[in-house]
């Protein structure tokens, strides 16, 4: 595939004395880029202080959620947290049990089964409530479209307290205009309410979690009481549901990592212990081995596990419980692995791999890993992918998207196929009867809007700079500006016409290149993880087999590239250098 690349040159509505920040203009710039376009966001971001905080009472309804908490506790009522079963949804769990266990509450908790129960409160938790004499459900990272549950749970006189991030379903009224439509719940809390005044909307499920619990210890007189570690948990959901990491989640997760750090809570060093993590836990831990680790409970198993193991103050326990999650999350690999080659082996059928959108299917899927798979194919092929397999009922599966694409929109306009639905631009979740599957597939891709220019790769970079402009300082100065994820990214740069040297390749599965390049006669080190057979044969055909030869012995070539890089610390044996990884590259032949 062709790539295009882009220059991001977004500029502020008003100008910003930025130096007296302390900032020189390469980060101003690349703060602009990412949105943080006015005097408070670049102060905020600077100084990710407890300050920048804002506070609970802001969010509708925490009033009658502190009132109706508050009797219950005086009353000795009981309370059922109903969670969900990946990171944000446990770790939310986990926030509200340590919370409100801490002050008295008489509280216990379930998280639904991706199989058997599905995603979030339904009837069958309501009528097990009744069962077990529960005067209040509180939900977490779910409950937003929960009608049904909730209007059984009032006519059986249970309370229904909501905390959900989601977006809030929408009906139209007699003017054909769009309003929100909520659950006629005792109370709901979720910023993305167009009646809630809370200024931030993107947290996570667990920091709405984590704010009702910072209201209740604040007006029950507590607040010098709350267990720190709360904190903690809120970062790595905000990580795990890939929250865009700047405003108030760029502050809870730079506090929460350093808290994560300093508490040495018994759950998160047994998942290092059995992750092999040495060291302090950044972002990219949280999202590629520790969020994993949680998330594998919730795919392949249950996930109140995870719950129980953030609960546990017991090392050895938990390290056992780290050890049983890690094996989970060893089988899910698997799992992936295997699934990817069922979808790959779809993919080949005559005239498939060509289809502006990939609506791919393999019964023999687990239906937990559908969405892993459907972001693999997309990351290979830009395309939009759906993949499906056979649930019980239904064939189910989840969708990812590219950013040309807008999934829920687009899908939307074959809805009339679809048993379930739902999910925002670039993610989405369905279900439908198999033999409505032809028609579906049909019905997509006639209304498909996507244009050629659309499925090619975009890649935006912060700025041109050569190499010679690079150094150990930058790369420290660059860091500062972490942790990186969703609308955060890691700053990006590009250098062209440079010569390529060297290369070298290792790793026990030969996908680490390391790259000698040349810029005016100054020799550059630089690492690409990536598939280095593509780089070869990429390669010979720009400059043919000799070439190749020549490179990889180290023998003077005519090849020259293109790169884009990031900086990053390199520490070995405890000394630190410069590292420019290669994210991208393209051969330049000259003719």
């Amino acid at each position: 595939m062709k790539e295009k690349w882009f220059i991001r040159n977004k500029t502020p509505e008003k100008p910003i004395n930025y130096q007296s920040l302390g900032i020189n203009n390469l980060i101003y710039k690349i703060l602009i880029n990412r949105g943080i376009d006015s005097q408070e966001a670049l102060e905020e971001f600077l100084d990710p202080s407890p300050k920048r905080f804002h506070s609970p009472i802001l969010m509708k309804d925490i009033l009658k959620a502190g009132n109706l908490l508050s009797s219950l506790r005086k009353n000795q009522g009981k309370l059922r947290i109903i969670g969900d079963y990946d990171a944000d949804g446990t770790m939310a769990t986990t926030i509200l049990m340590k919370g409100l266990g801490q002050l008295g509450f008489n509280v216990d908790y379930y998280i639904p089964h991706r199989i058997h129960d599905g995603y979030g409160l339904n009837k069958d938790h309501v009528l097990k409530a009744k069962e077990d004499q529960v005067d209040l459900i509180i939900t977490c990272d779910n409950g937003i479209a929960a009608f049904e549950a909730v209007e059984l749970a009032r006519q059986h006189g249970i309370r229904v307290l909501i905390t959900d991030h989601h977006n809030i379903p929408k009906e139209e009224d007699d003017q054909g205009e769009k309003r929100d439509r909520v659950p006629q719940a005792d109370g709901v809390i979720n910023p993305k309410q167009v009646a809630c005044s809370y200024p931030f909307k993107d947290l996570s499920g667990a920091a709405v979690a984590y704010k009702l619990v910072v209201y209740l210890y604040t007006i029950m007189g507590h607040l010098e009481d709350l267990d720190p570690s709360l904190l903690a948990y809120a970062a790595i959901a905000t990580i795990c549901d890939v929250m865009p990491l700047k405003g108030e989640n760029r502050t809870l997760v730079t506090l929460g990592l350093k808290r994560l750090n300093q508490l040495k809570i018994p759950a998160v060093e047994a998942i290092k212990e059995a992750s092999s993590l040495r060291g302090d836990i950044r972002s990219g831990d949280i999202g590629f081995v520790i969020g994993p680790t949680i998330n594998s409970a919730g795919r392949l198993s249950d996930a109140n596990q995870v719950v129980e193991l953030f609960l546990c103050e017991d090392y050895t326990r938990a390290l056992d419980m780290a050890k049983d999650l890690r094996q989970l999350n060893y089988e899910r690999q698997k799992l992936t692995t295997q699934g990817l080659e069922k979808i790959e082996e779809a993919l080949k059928r005559p005239g498939e791999k060509d289809l502006p959108i990939y609506l791919l299917r393999h019964d023999d899927l687990h239906e937990s890993i559908a969405g892993i798979i459907a972001g693999r194919i997309k990351e290979k092929y830009h395309r939009p992918t759906i993949v499906l397999t056979k649930g019980k009922d239904l064939l189910k599966g989840s969708g990812r998207s590219i950013e040309a694409w807008n999934m829920v929109e687009e899908i939307g306009k074959s809805k009339k196929f679809l048993q379930s639905f739902g999910g925002h631009a670039m993610a989405c979740g369905l279900s439908l009867r198999e033999e409505d599957f032809p028609s579906f597939k049909r019905h997509l891709l006639d209304h498909a809007t996507l244009k050629k220019e659309d499925l090619v790769p975009i890649y935006r970079i912060d700025q041109a700079l050569d190499l010679s402009q690079t150094s150990l300082d930058l790369a420290q100065s660059l860091s500062d500006l972490g942790p990186f994820g969703s609308g955060n990214p890691q700053p990006s740069f590009g250098a062209l016409n440079l010569g390529l040297l060297k290369a070298q390749i290792l790793g026990k599965n030969r996908n680490v290149l390391k790259i000698f390049l040349t810029e005016r006669r100054e020799v550059y080190e630089a690492i690409y993880f990536g598939d280095s057979q593509a780089f070869c044969q990429e390669l010979v055909k720009a400059y043919g087999q000799e070439a190749l030869e020549s490179v990889f012995k180290g023998r003077p070539s005519p090849v020259q590239m293109d790169i884009i890089y990031s900086l990053e610390e390199n520490e070995f044996r405890g000394k630190l250098s410069l590292q420019i990884k290669i994210i991208s590259y393209r051969f330049t032949k000259v003719w």
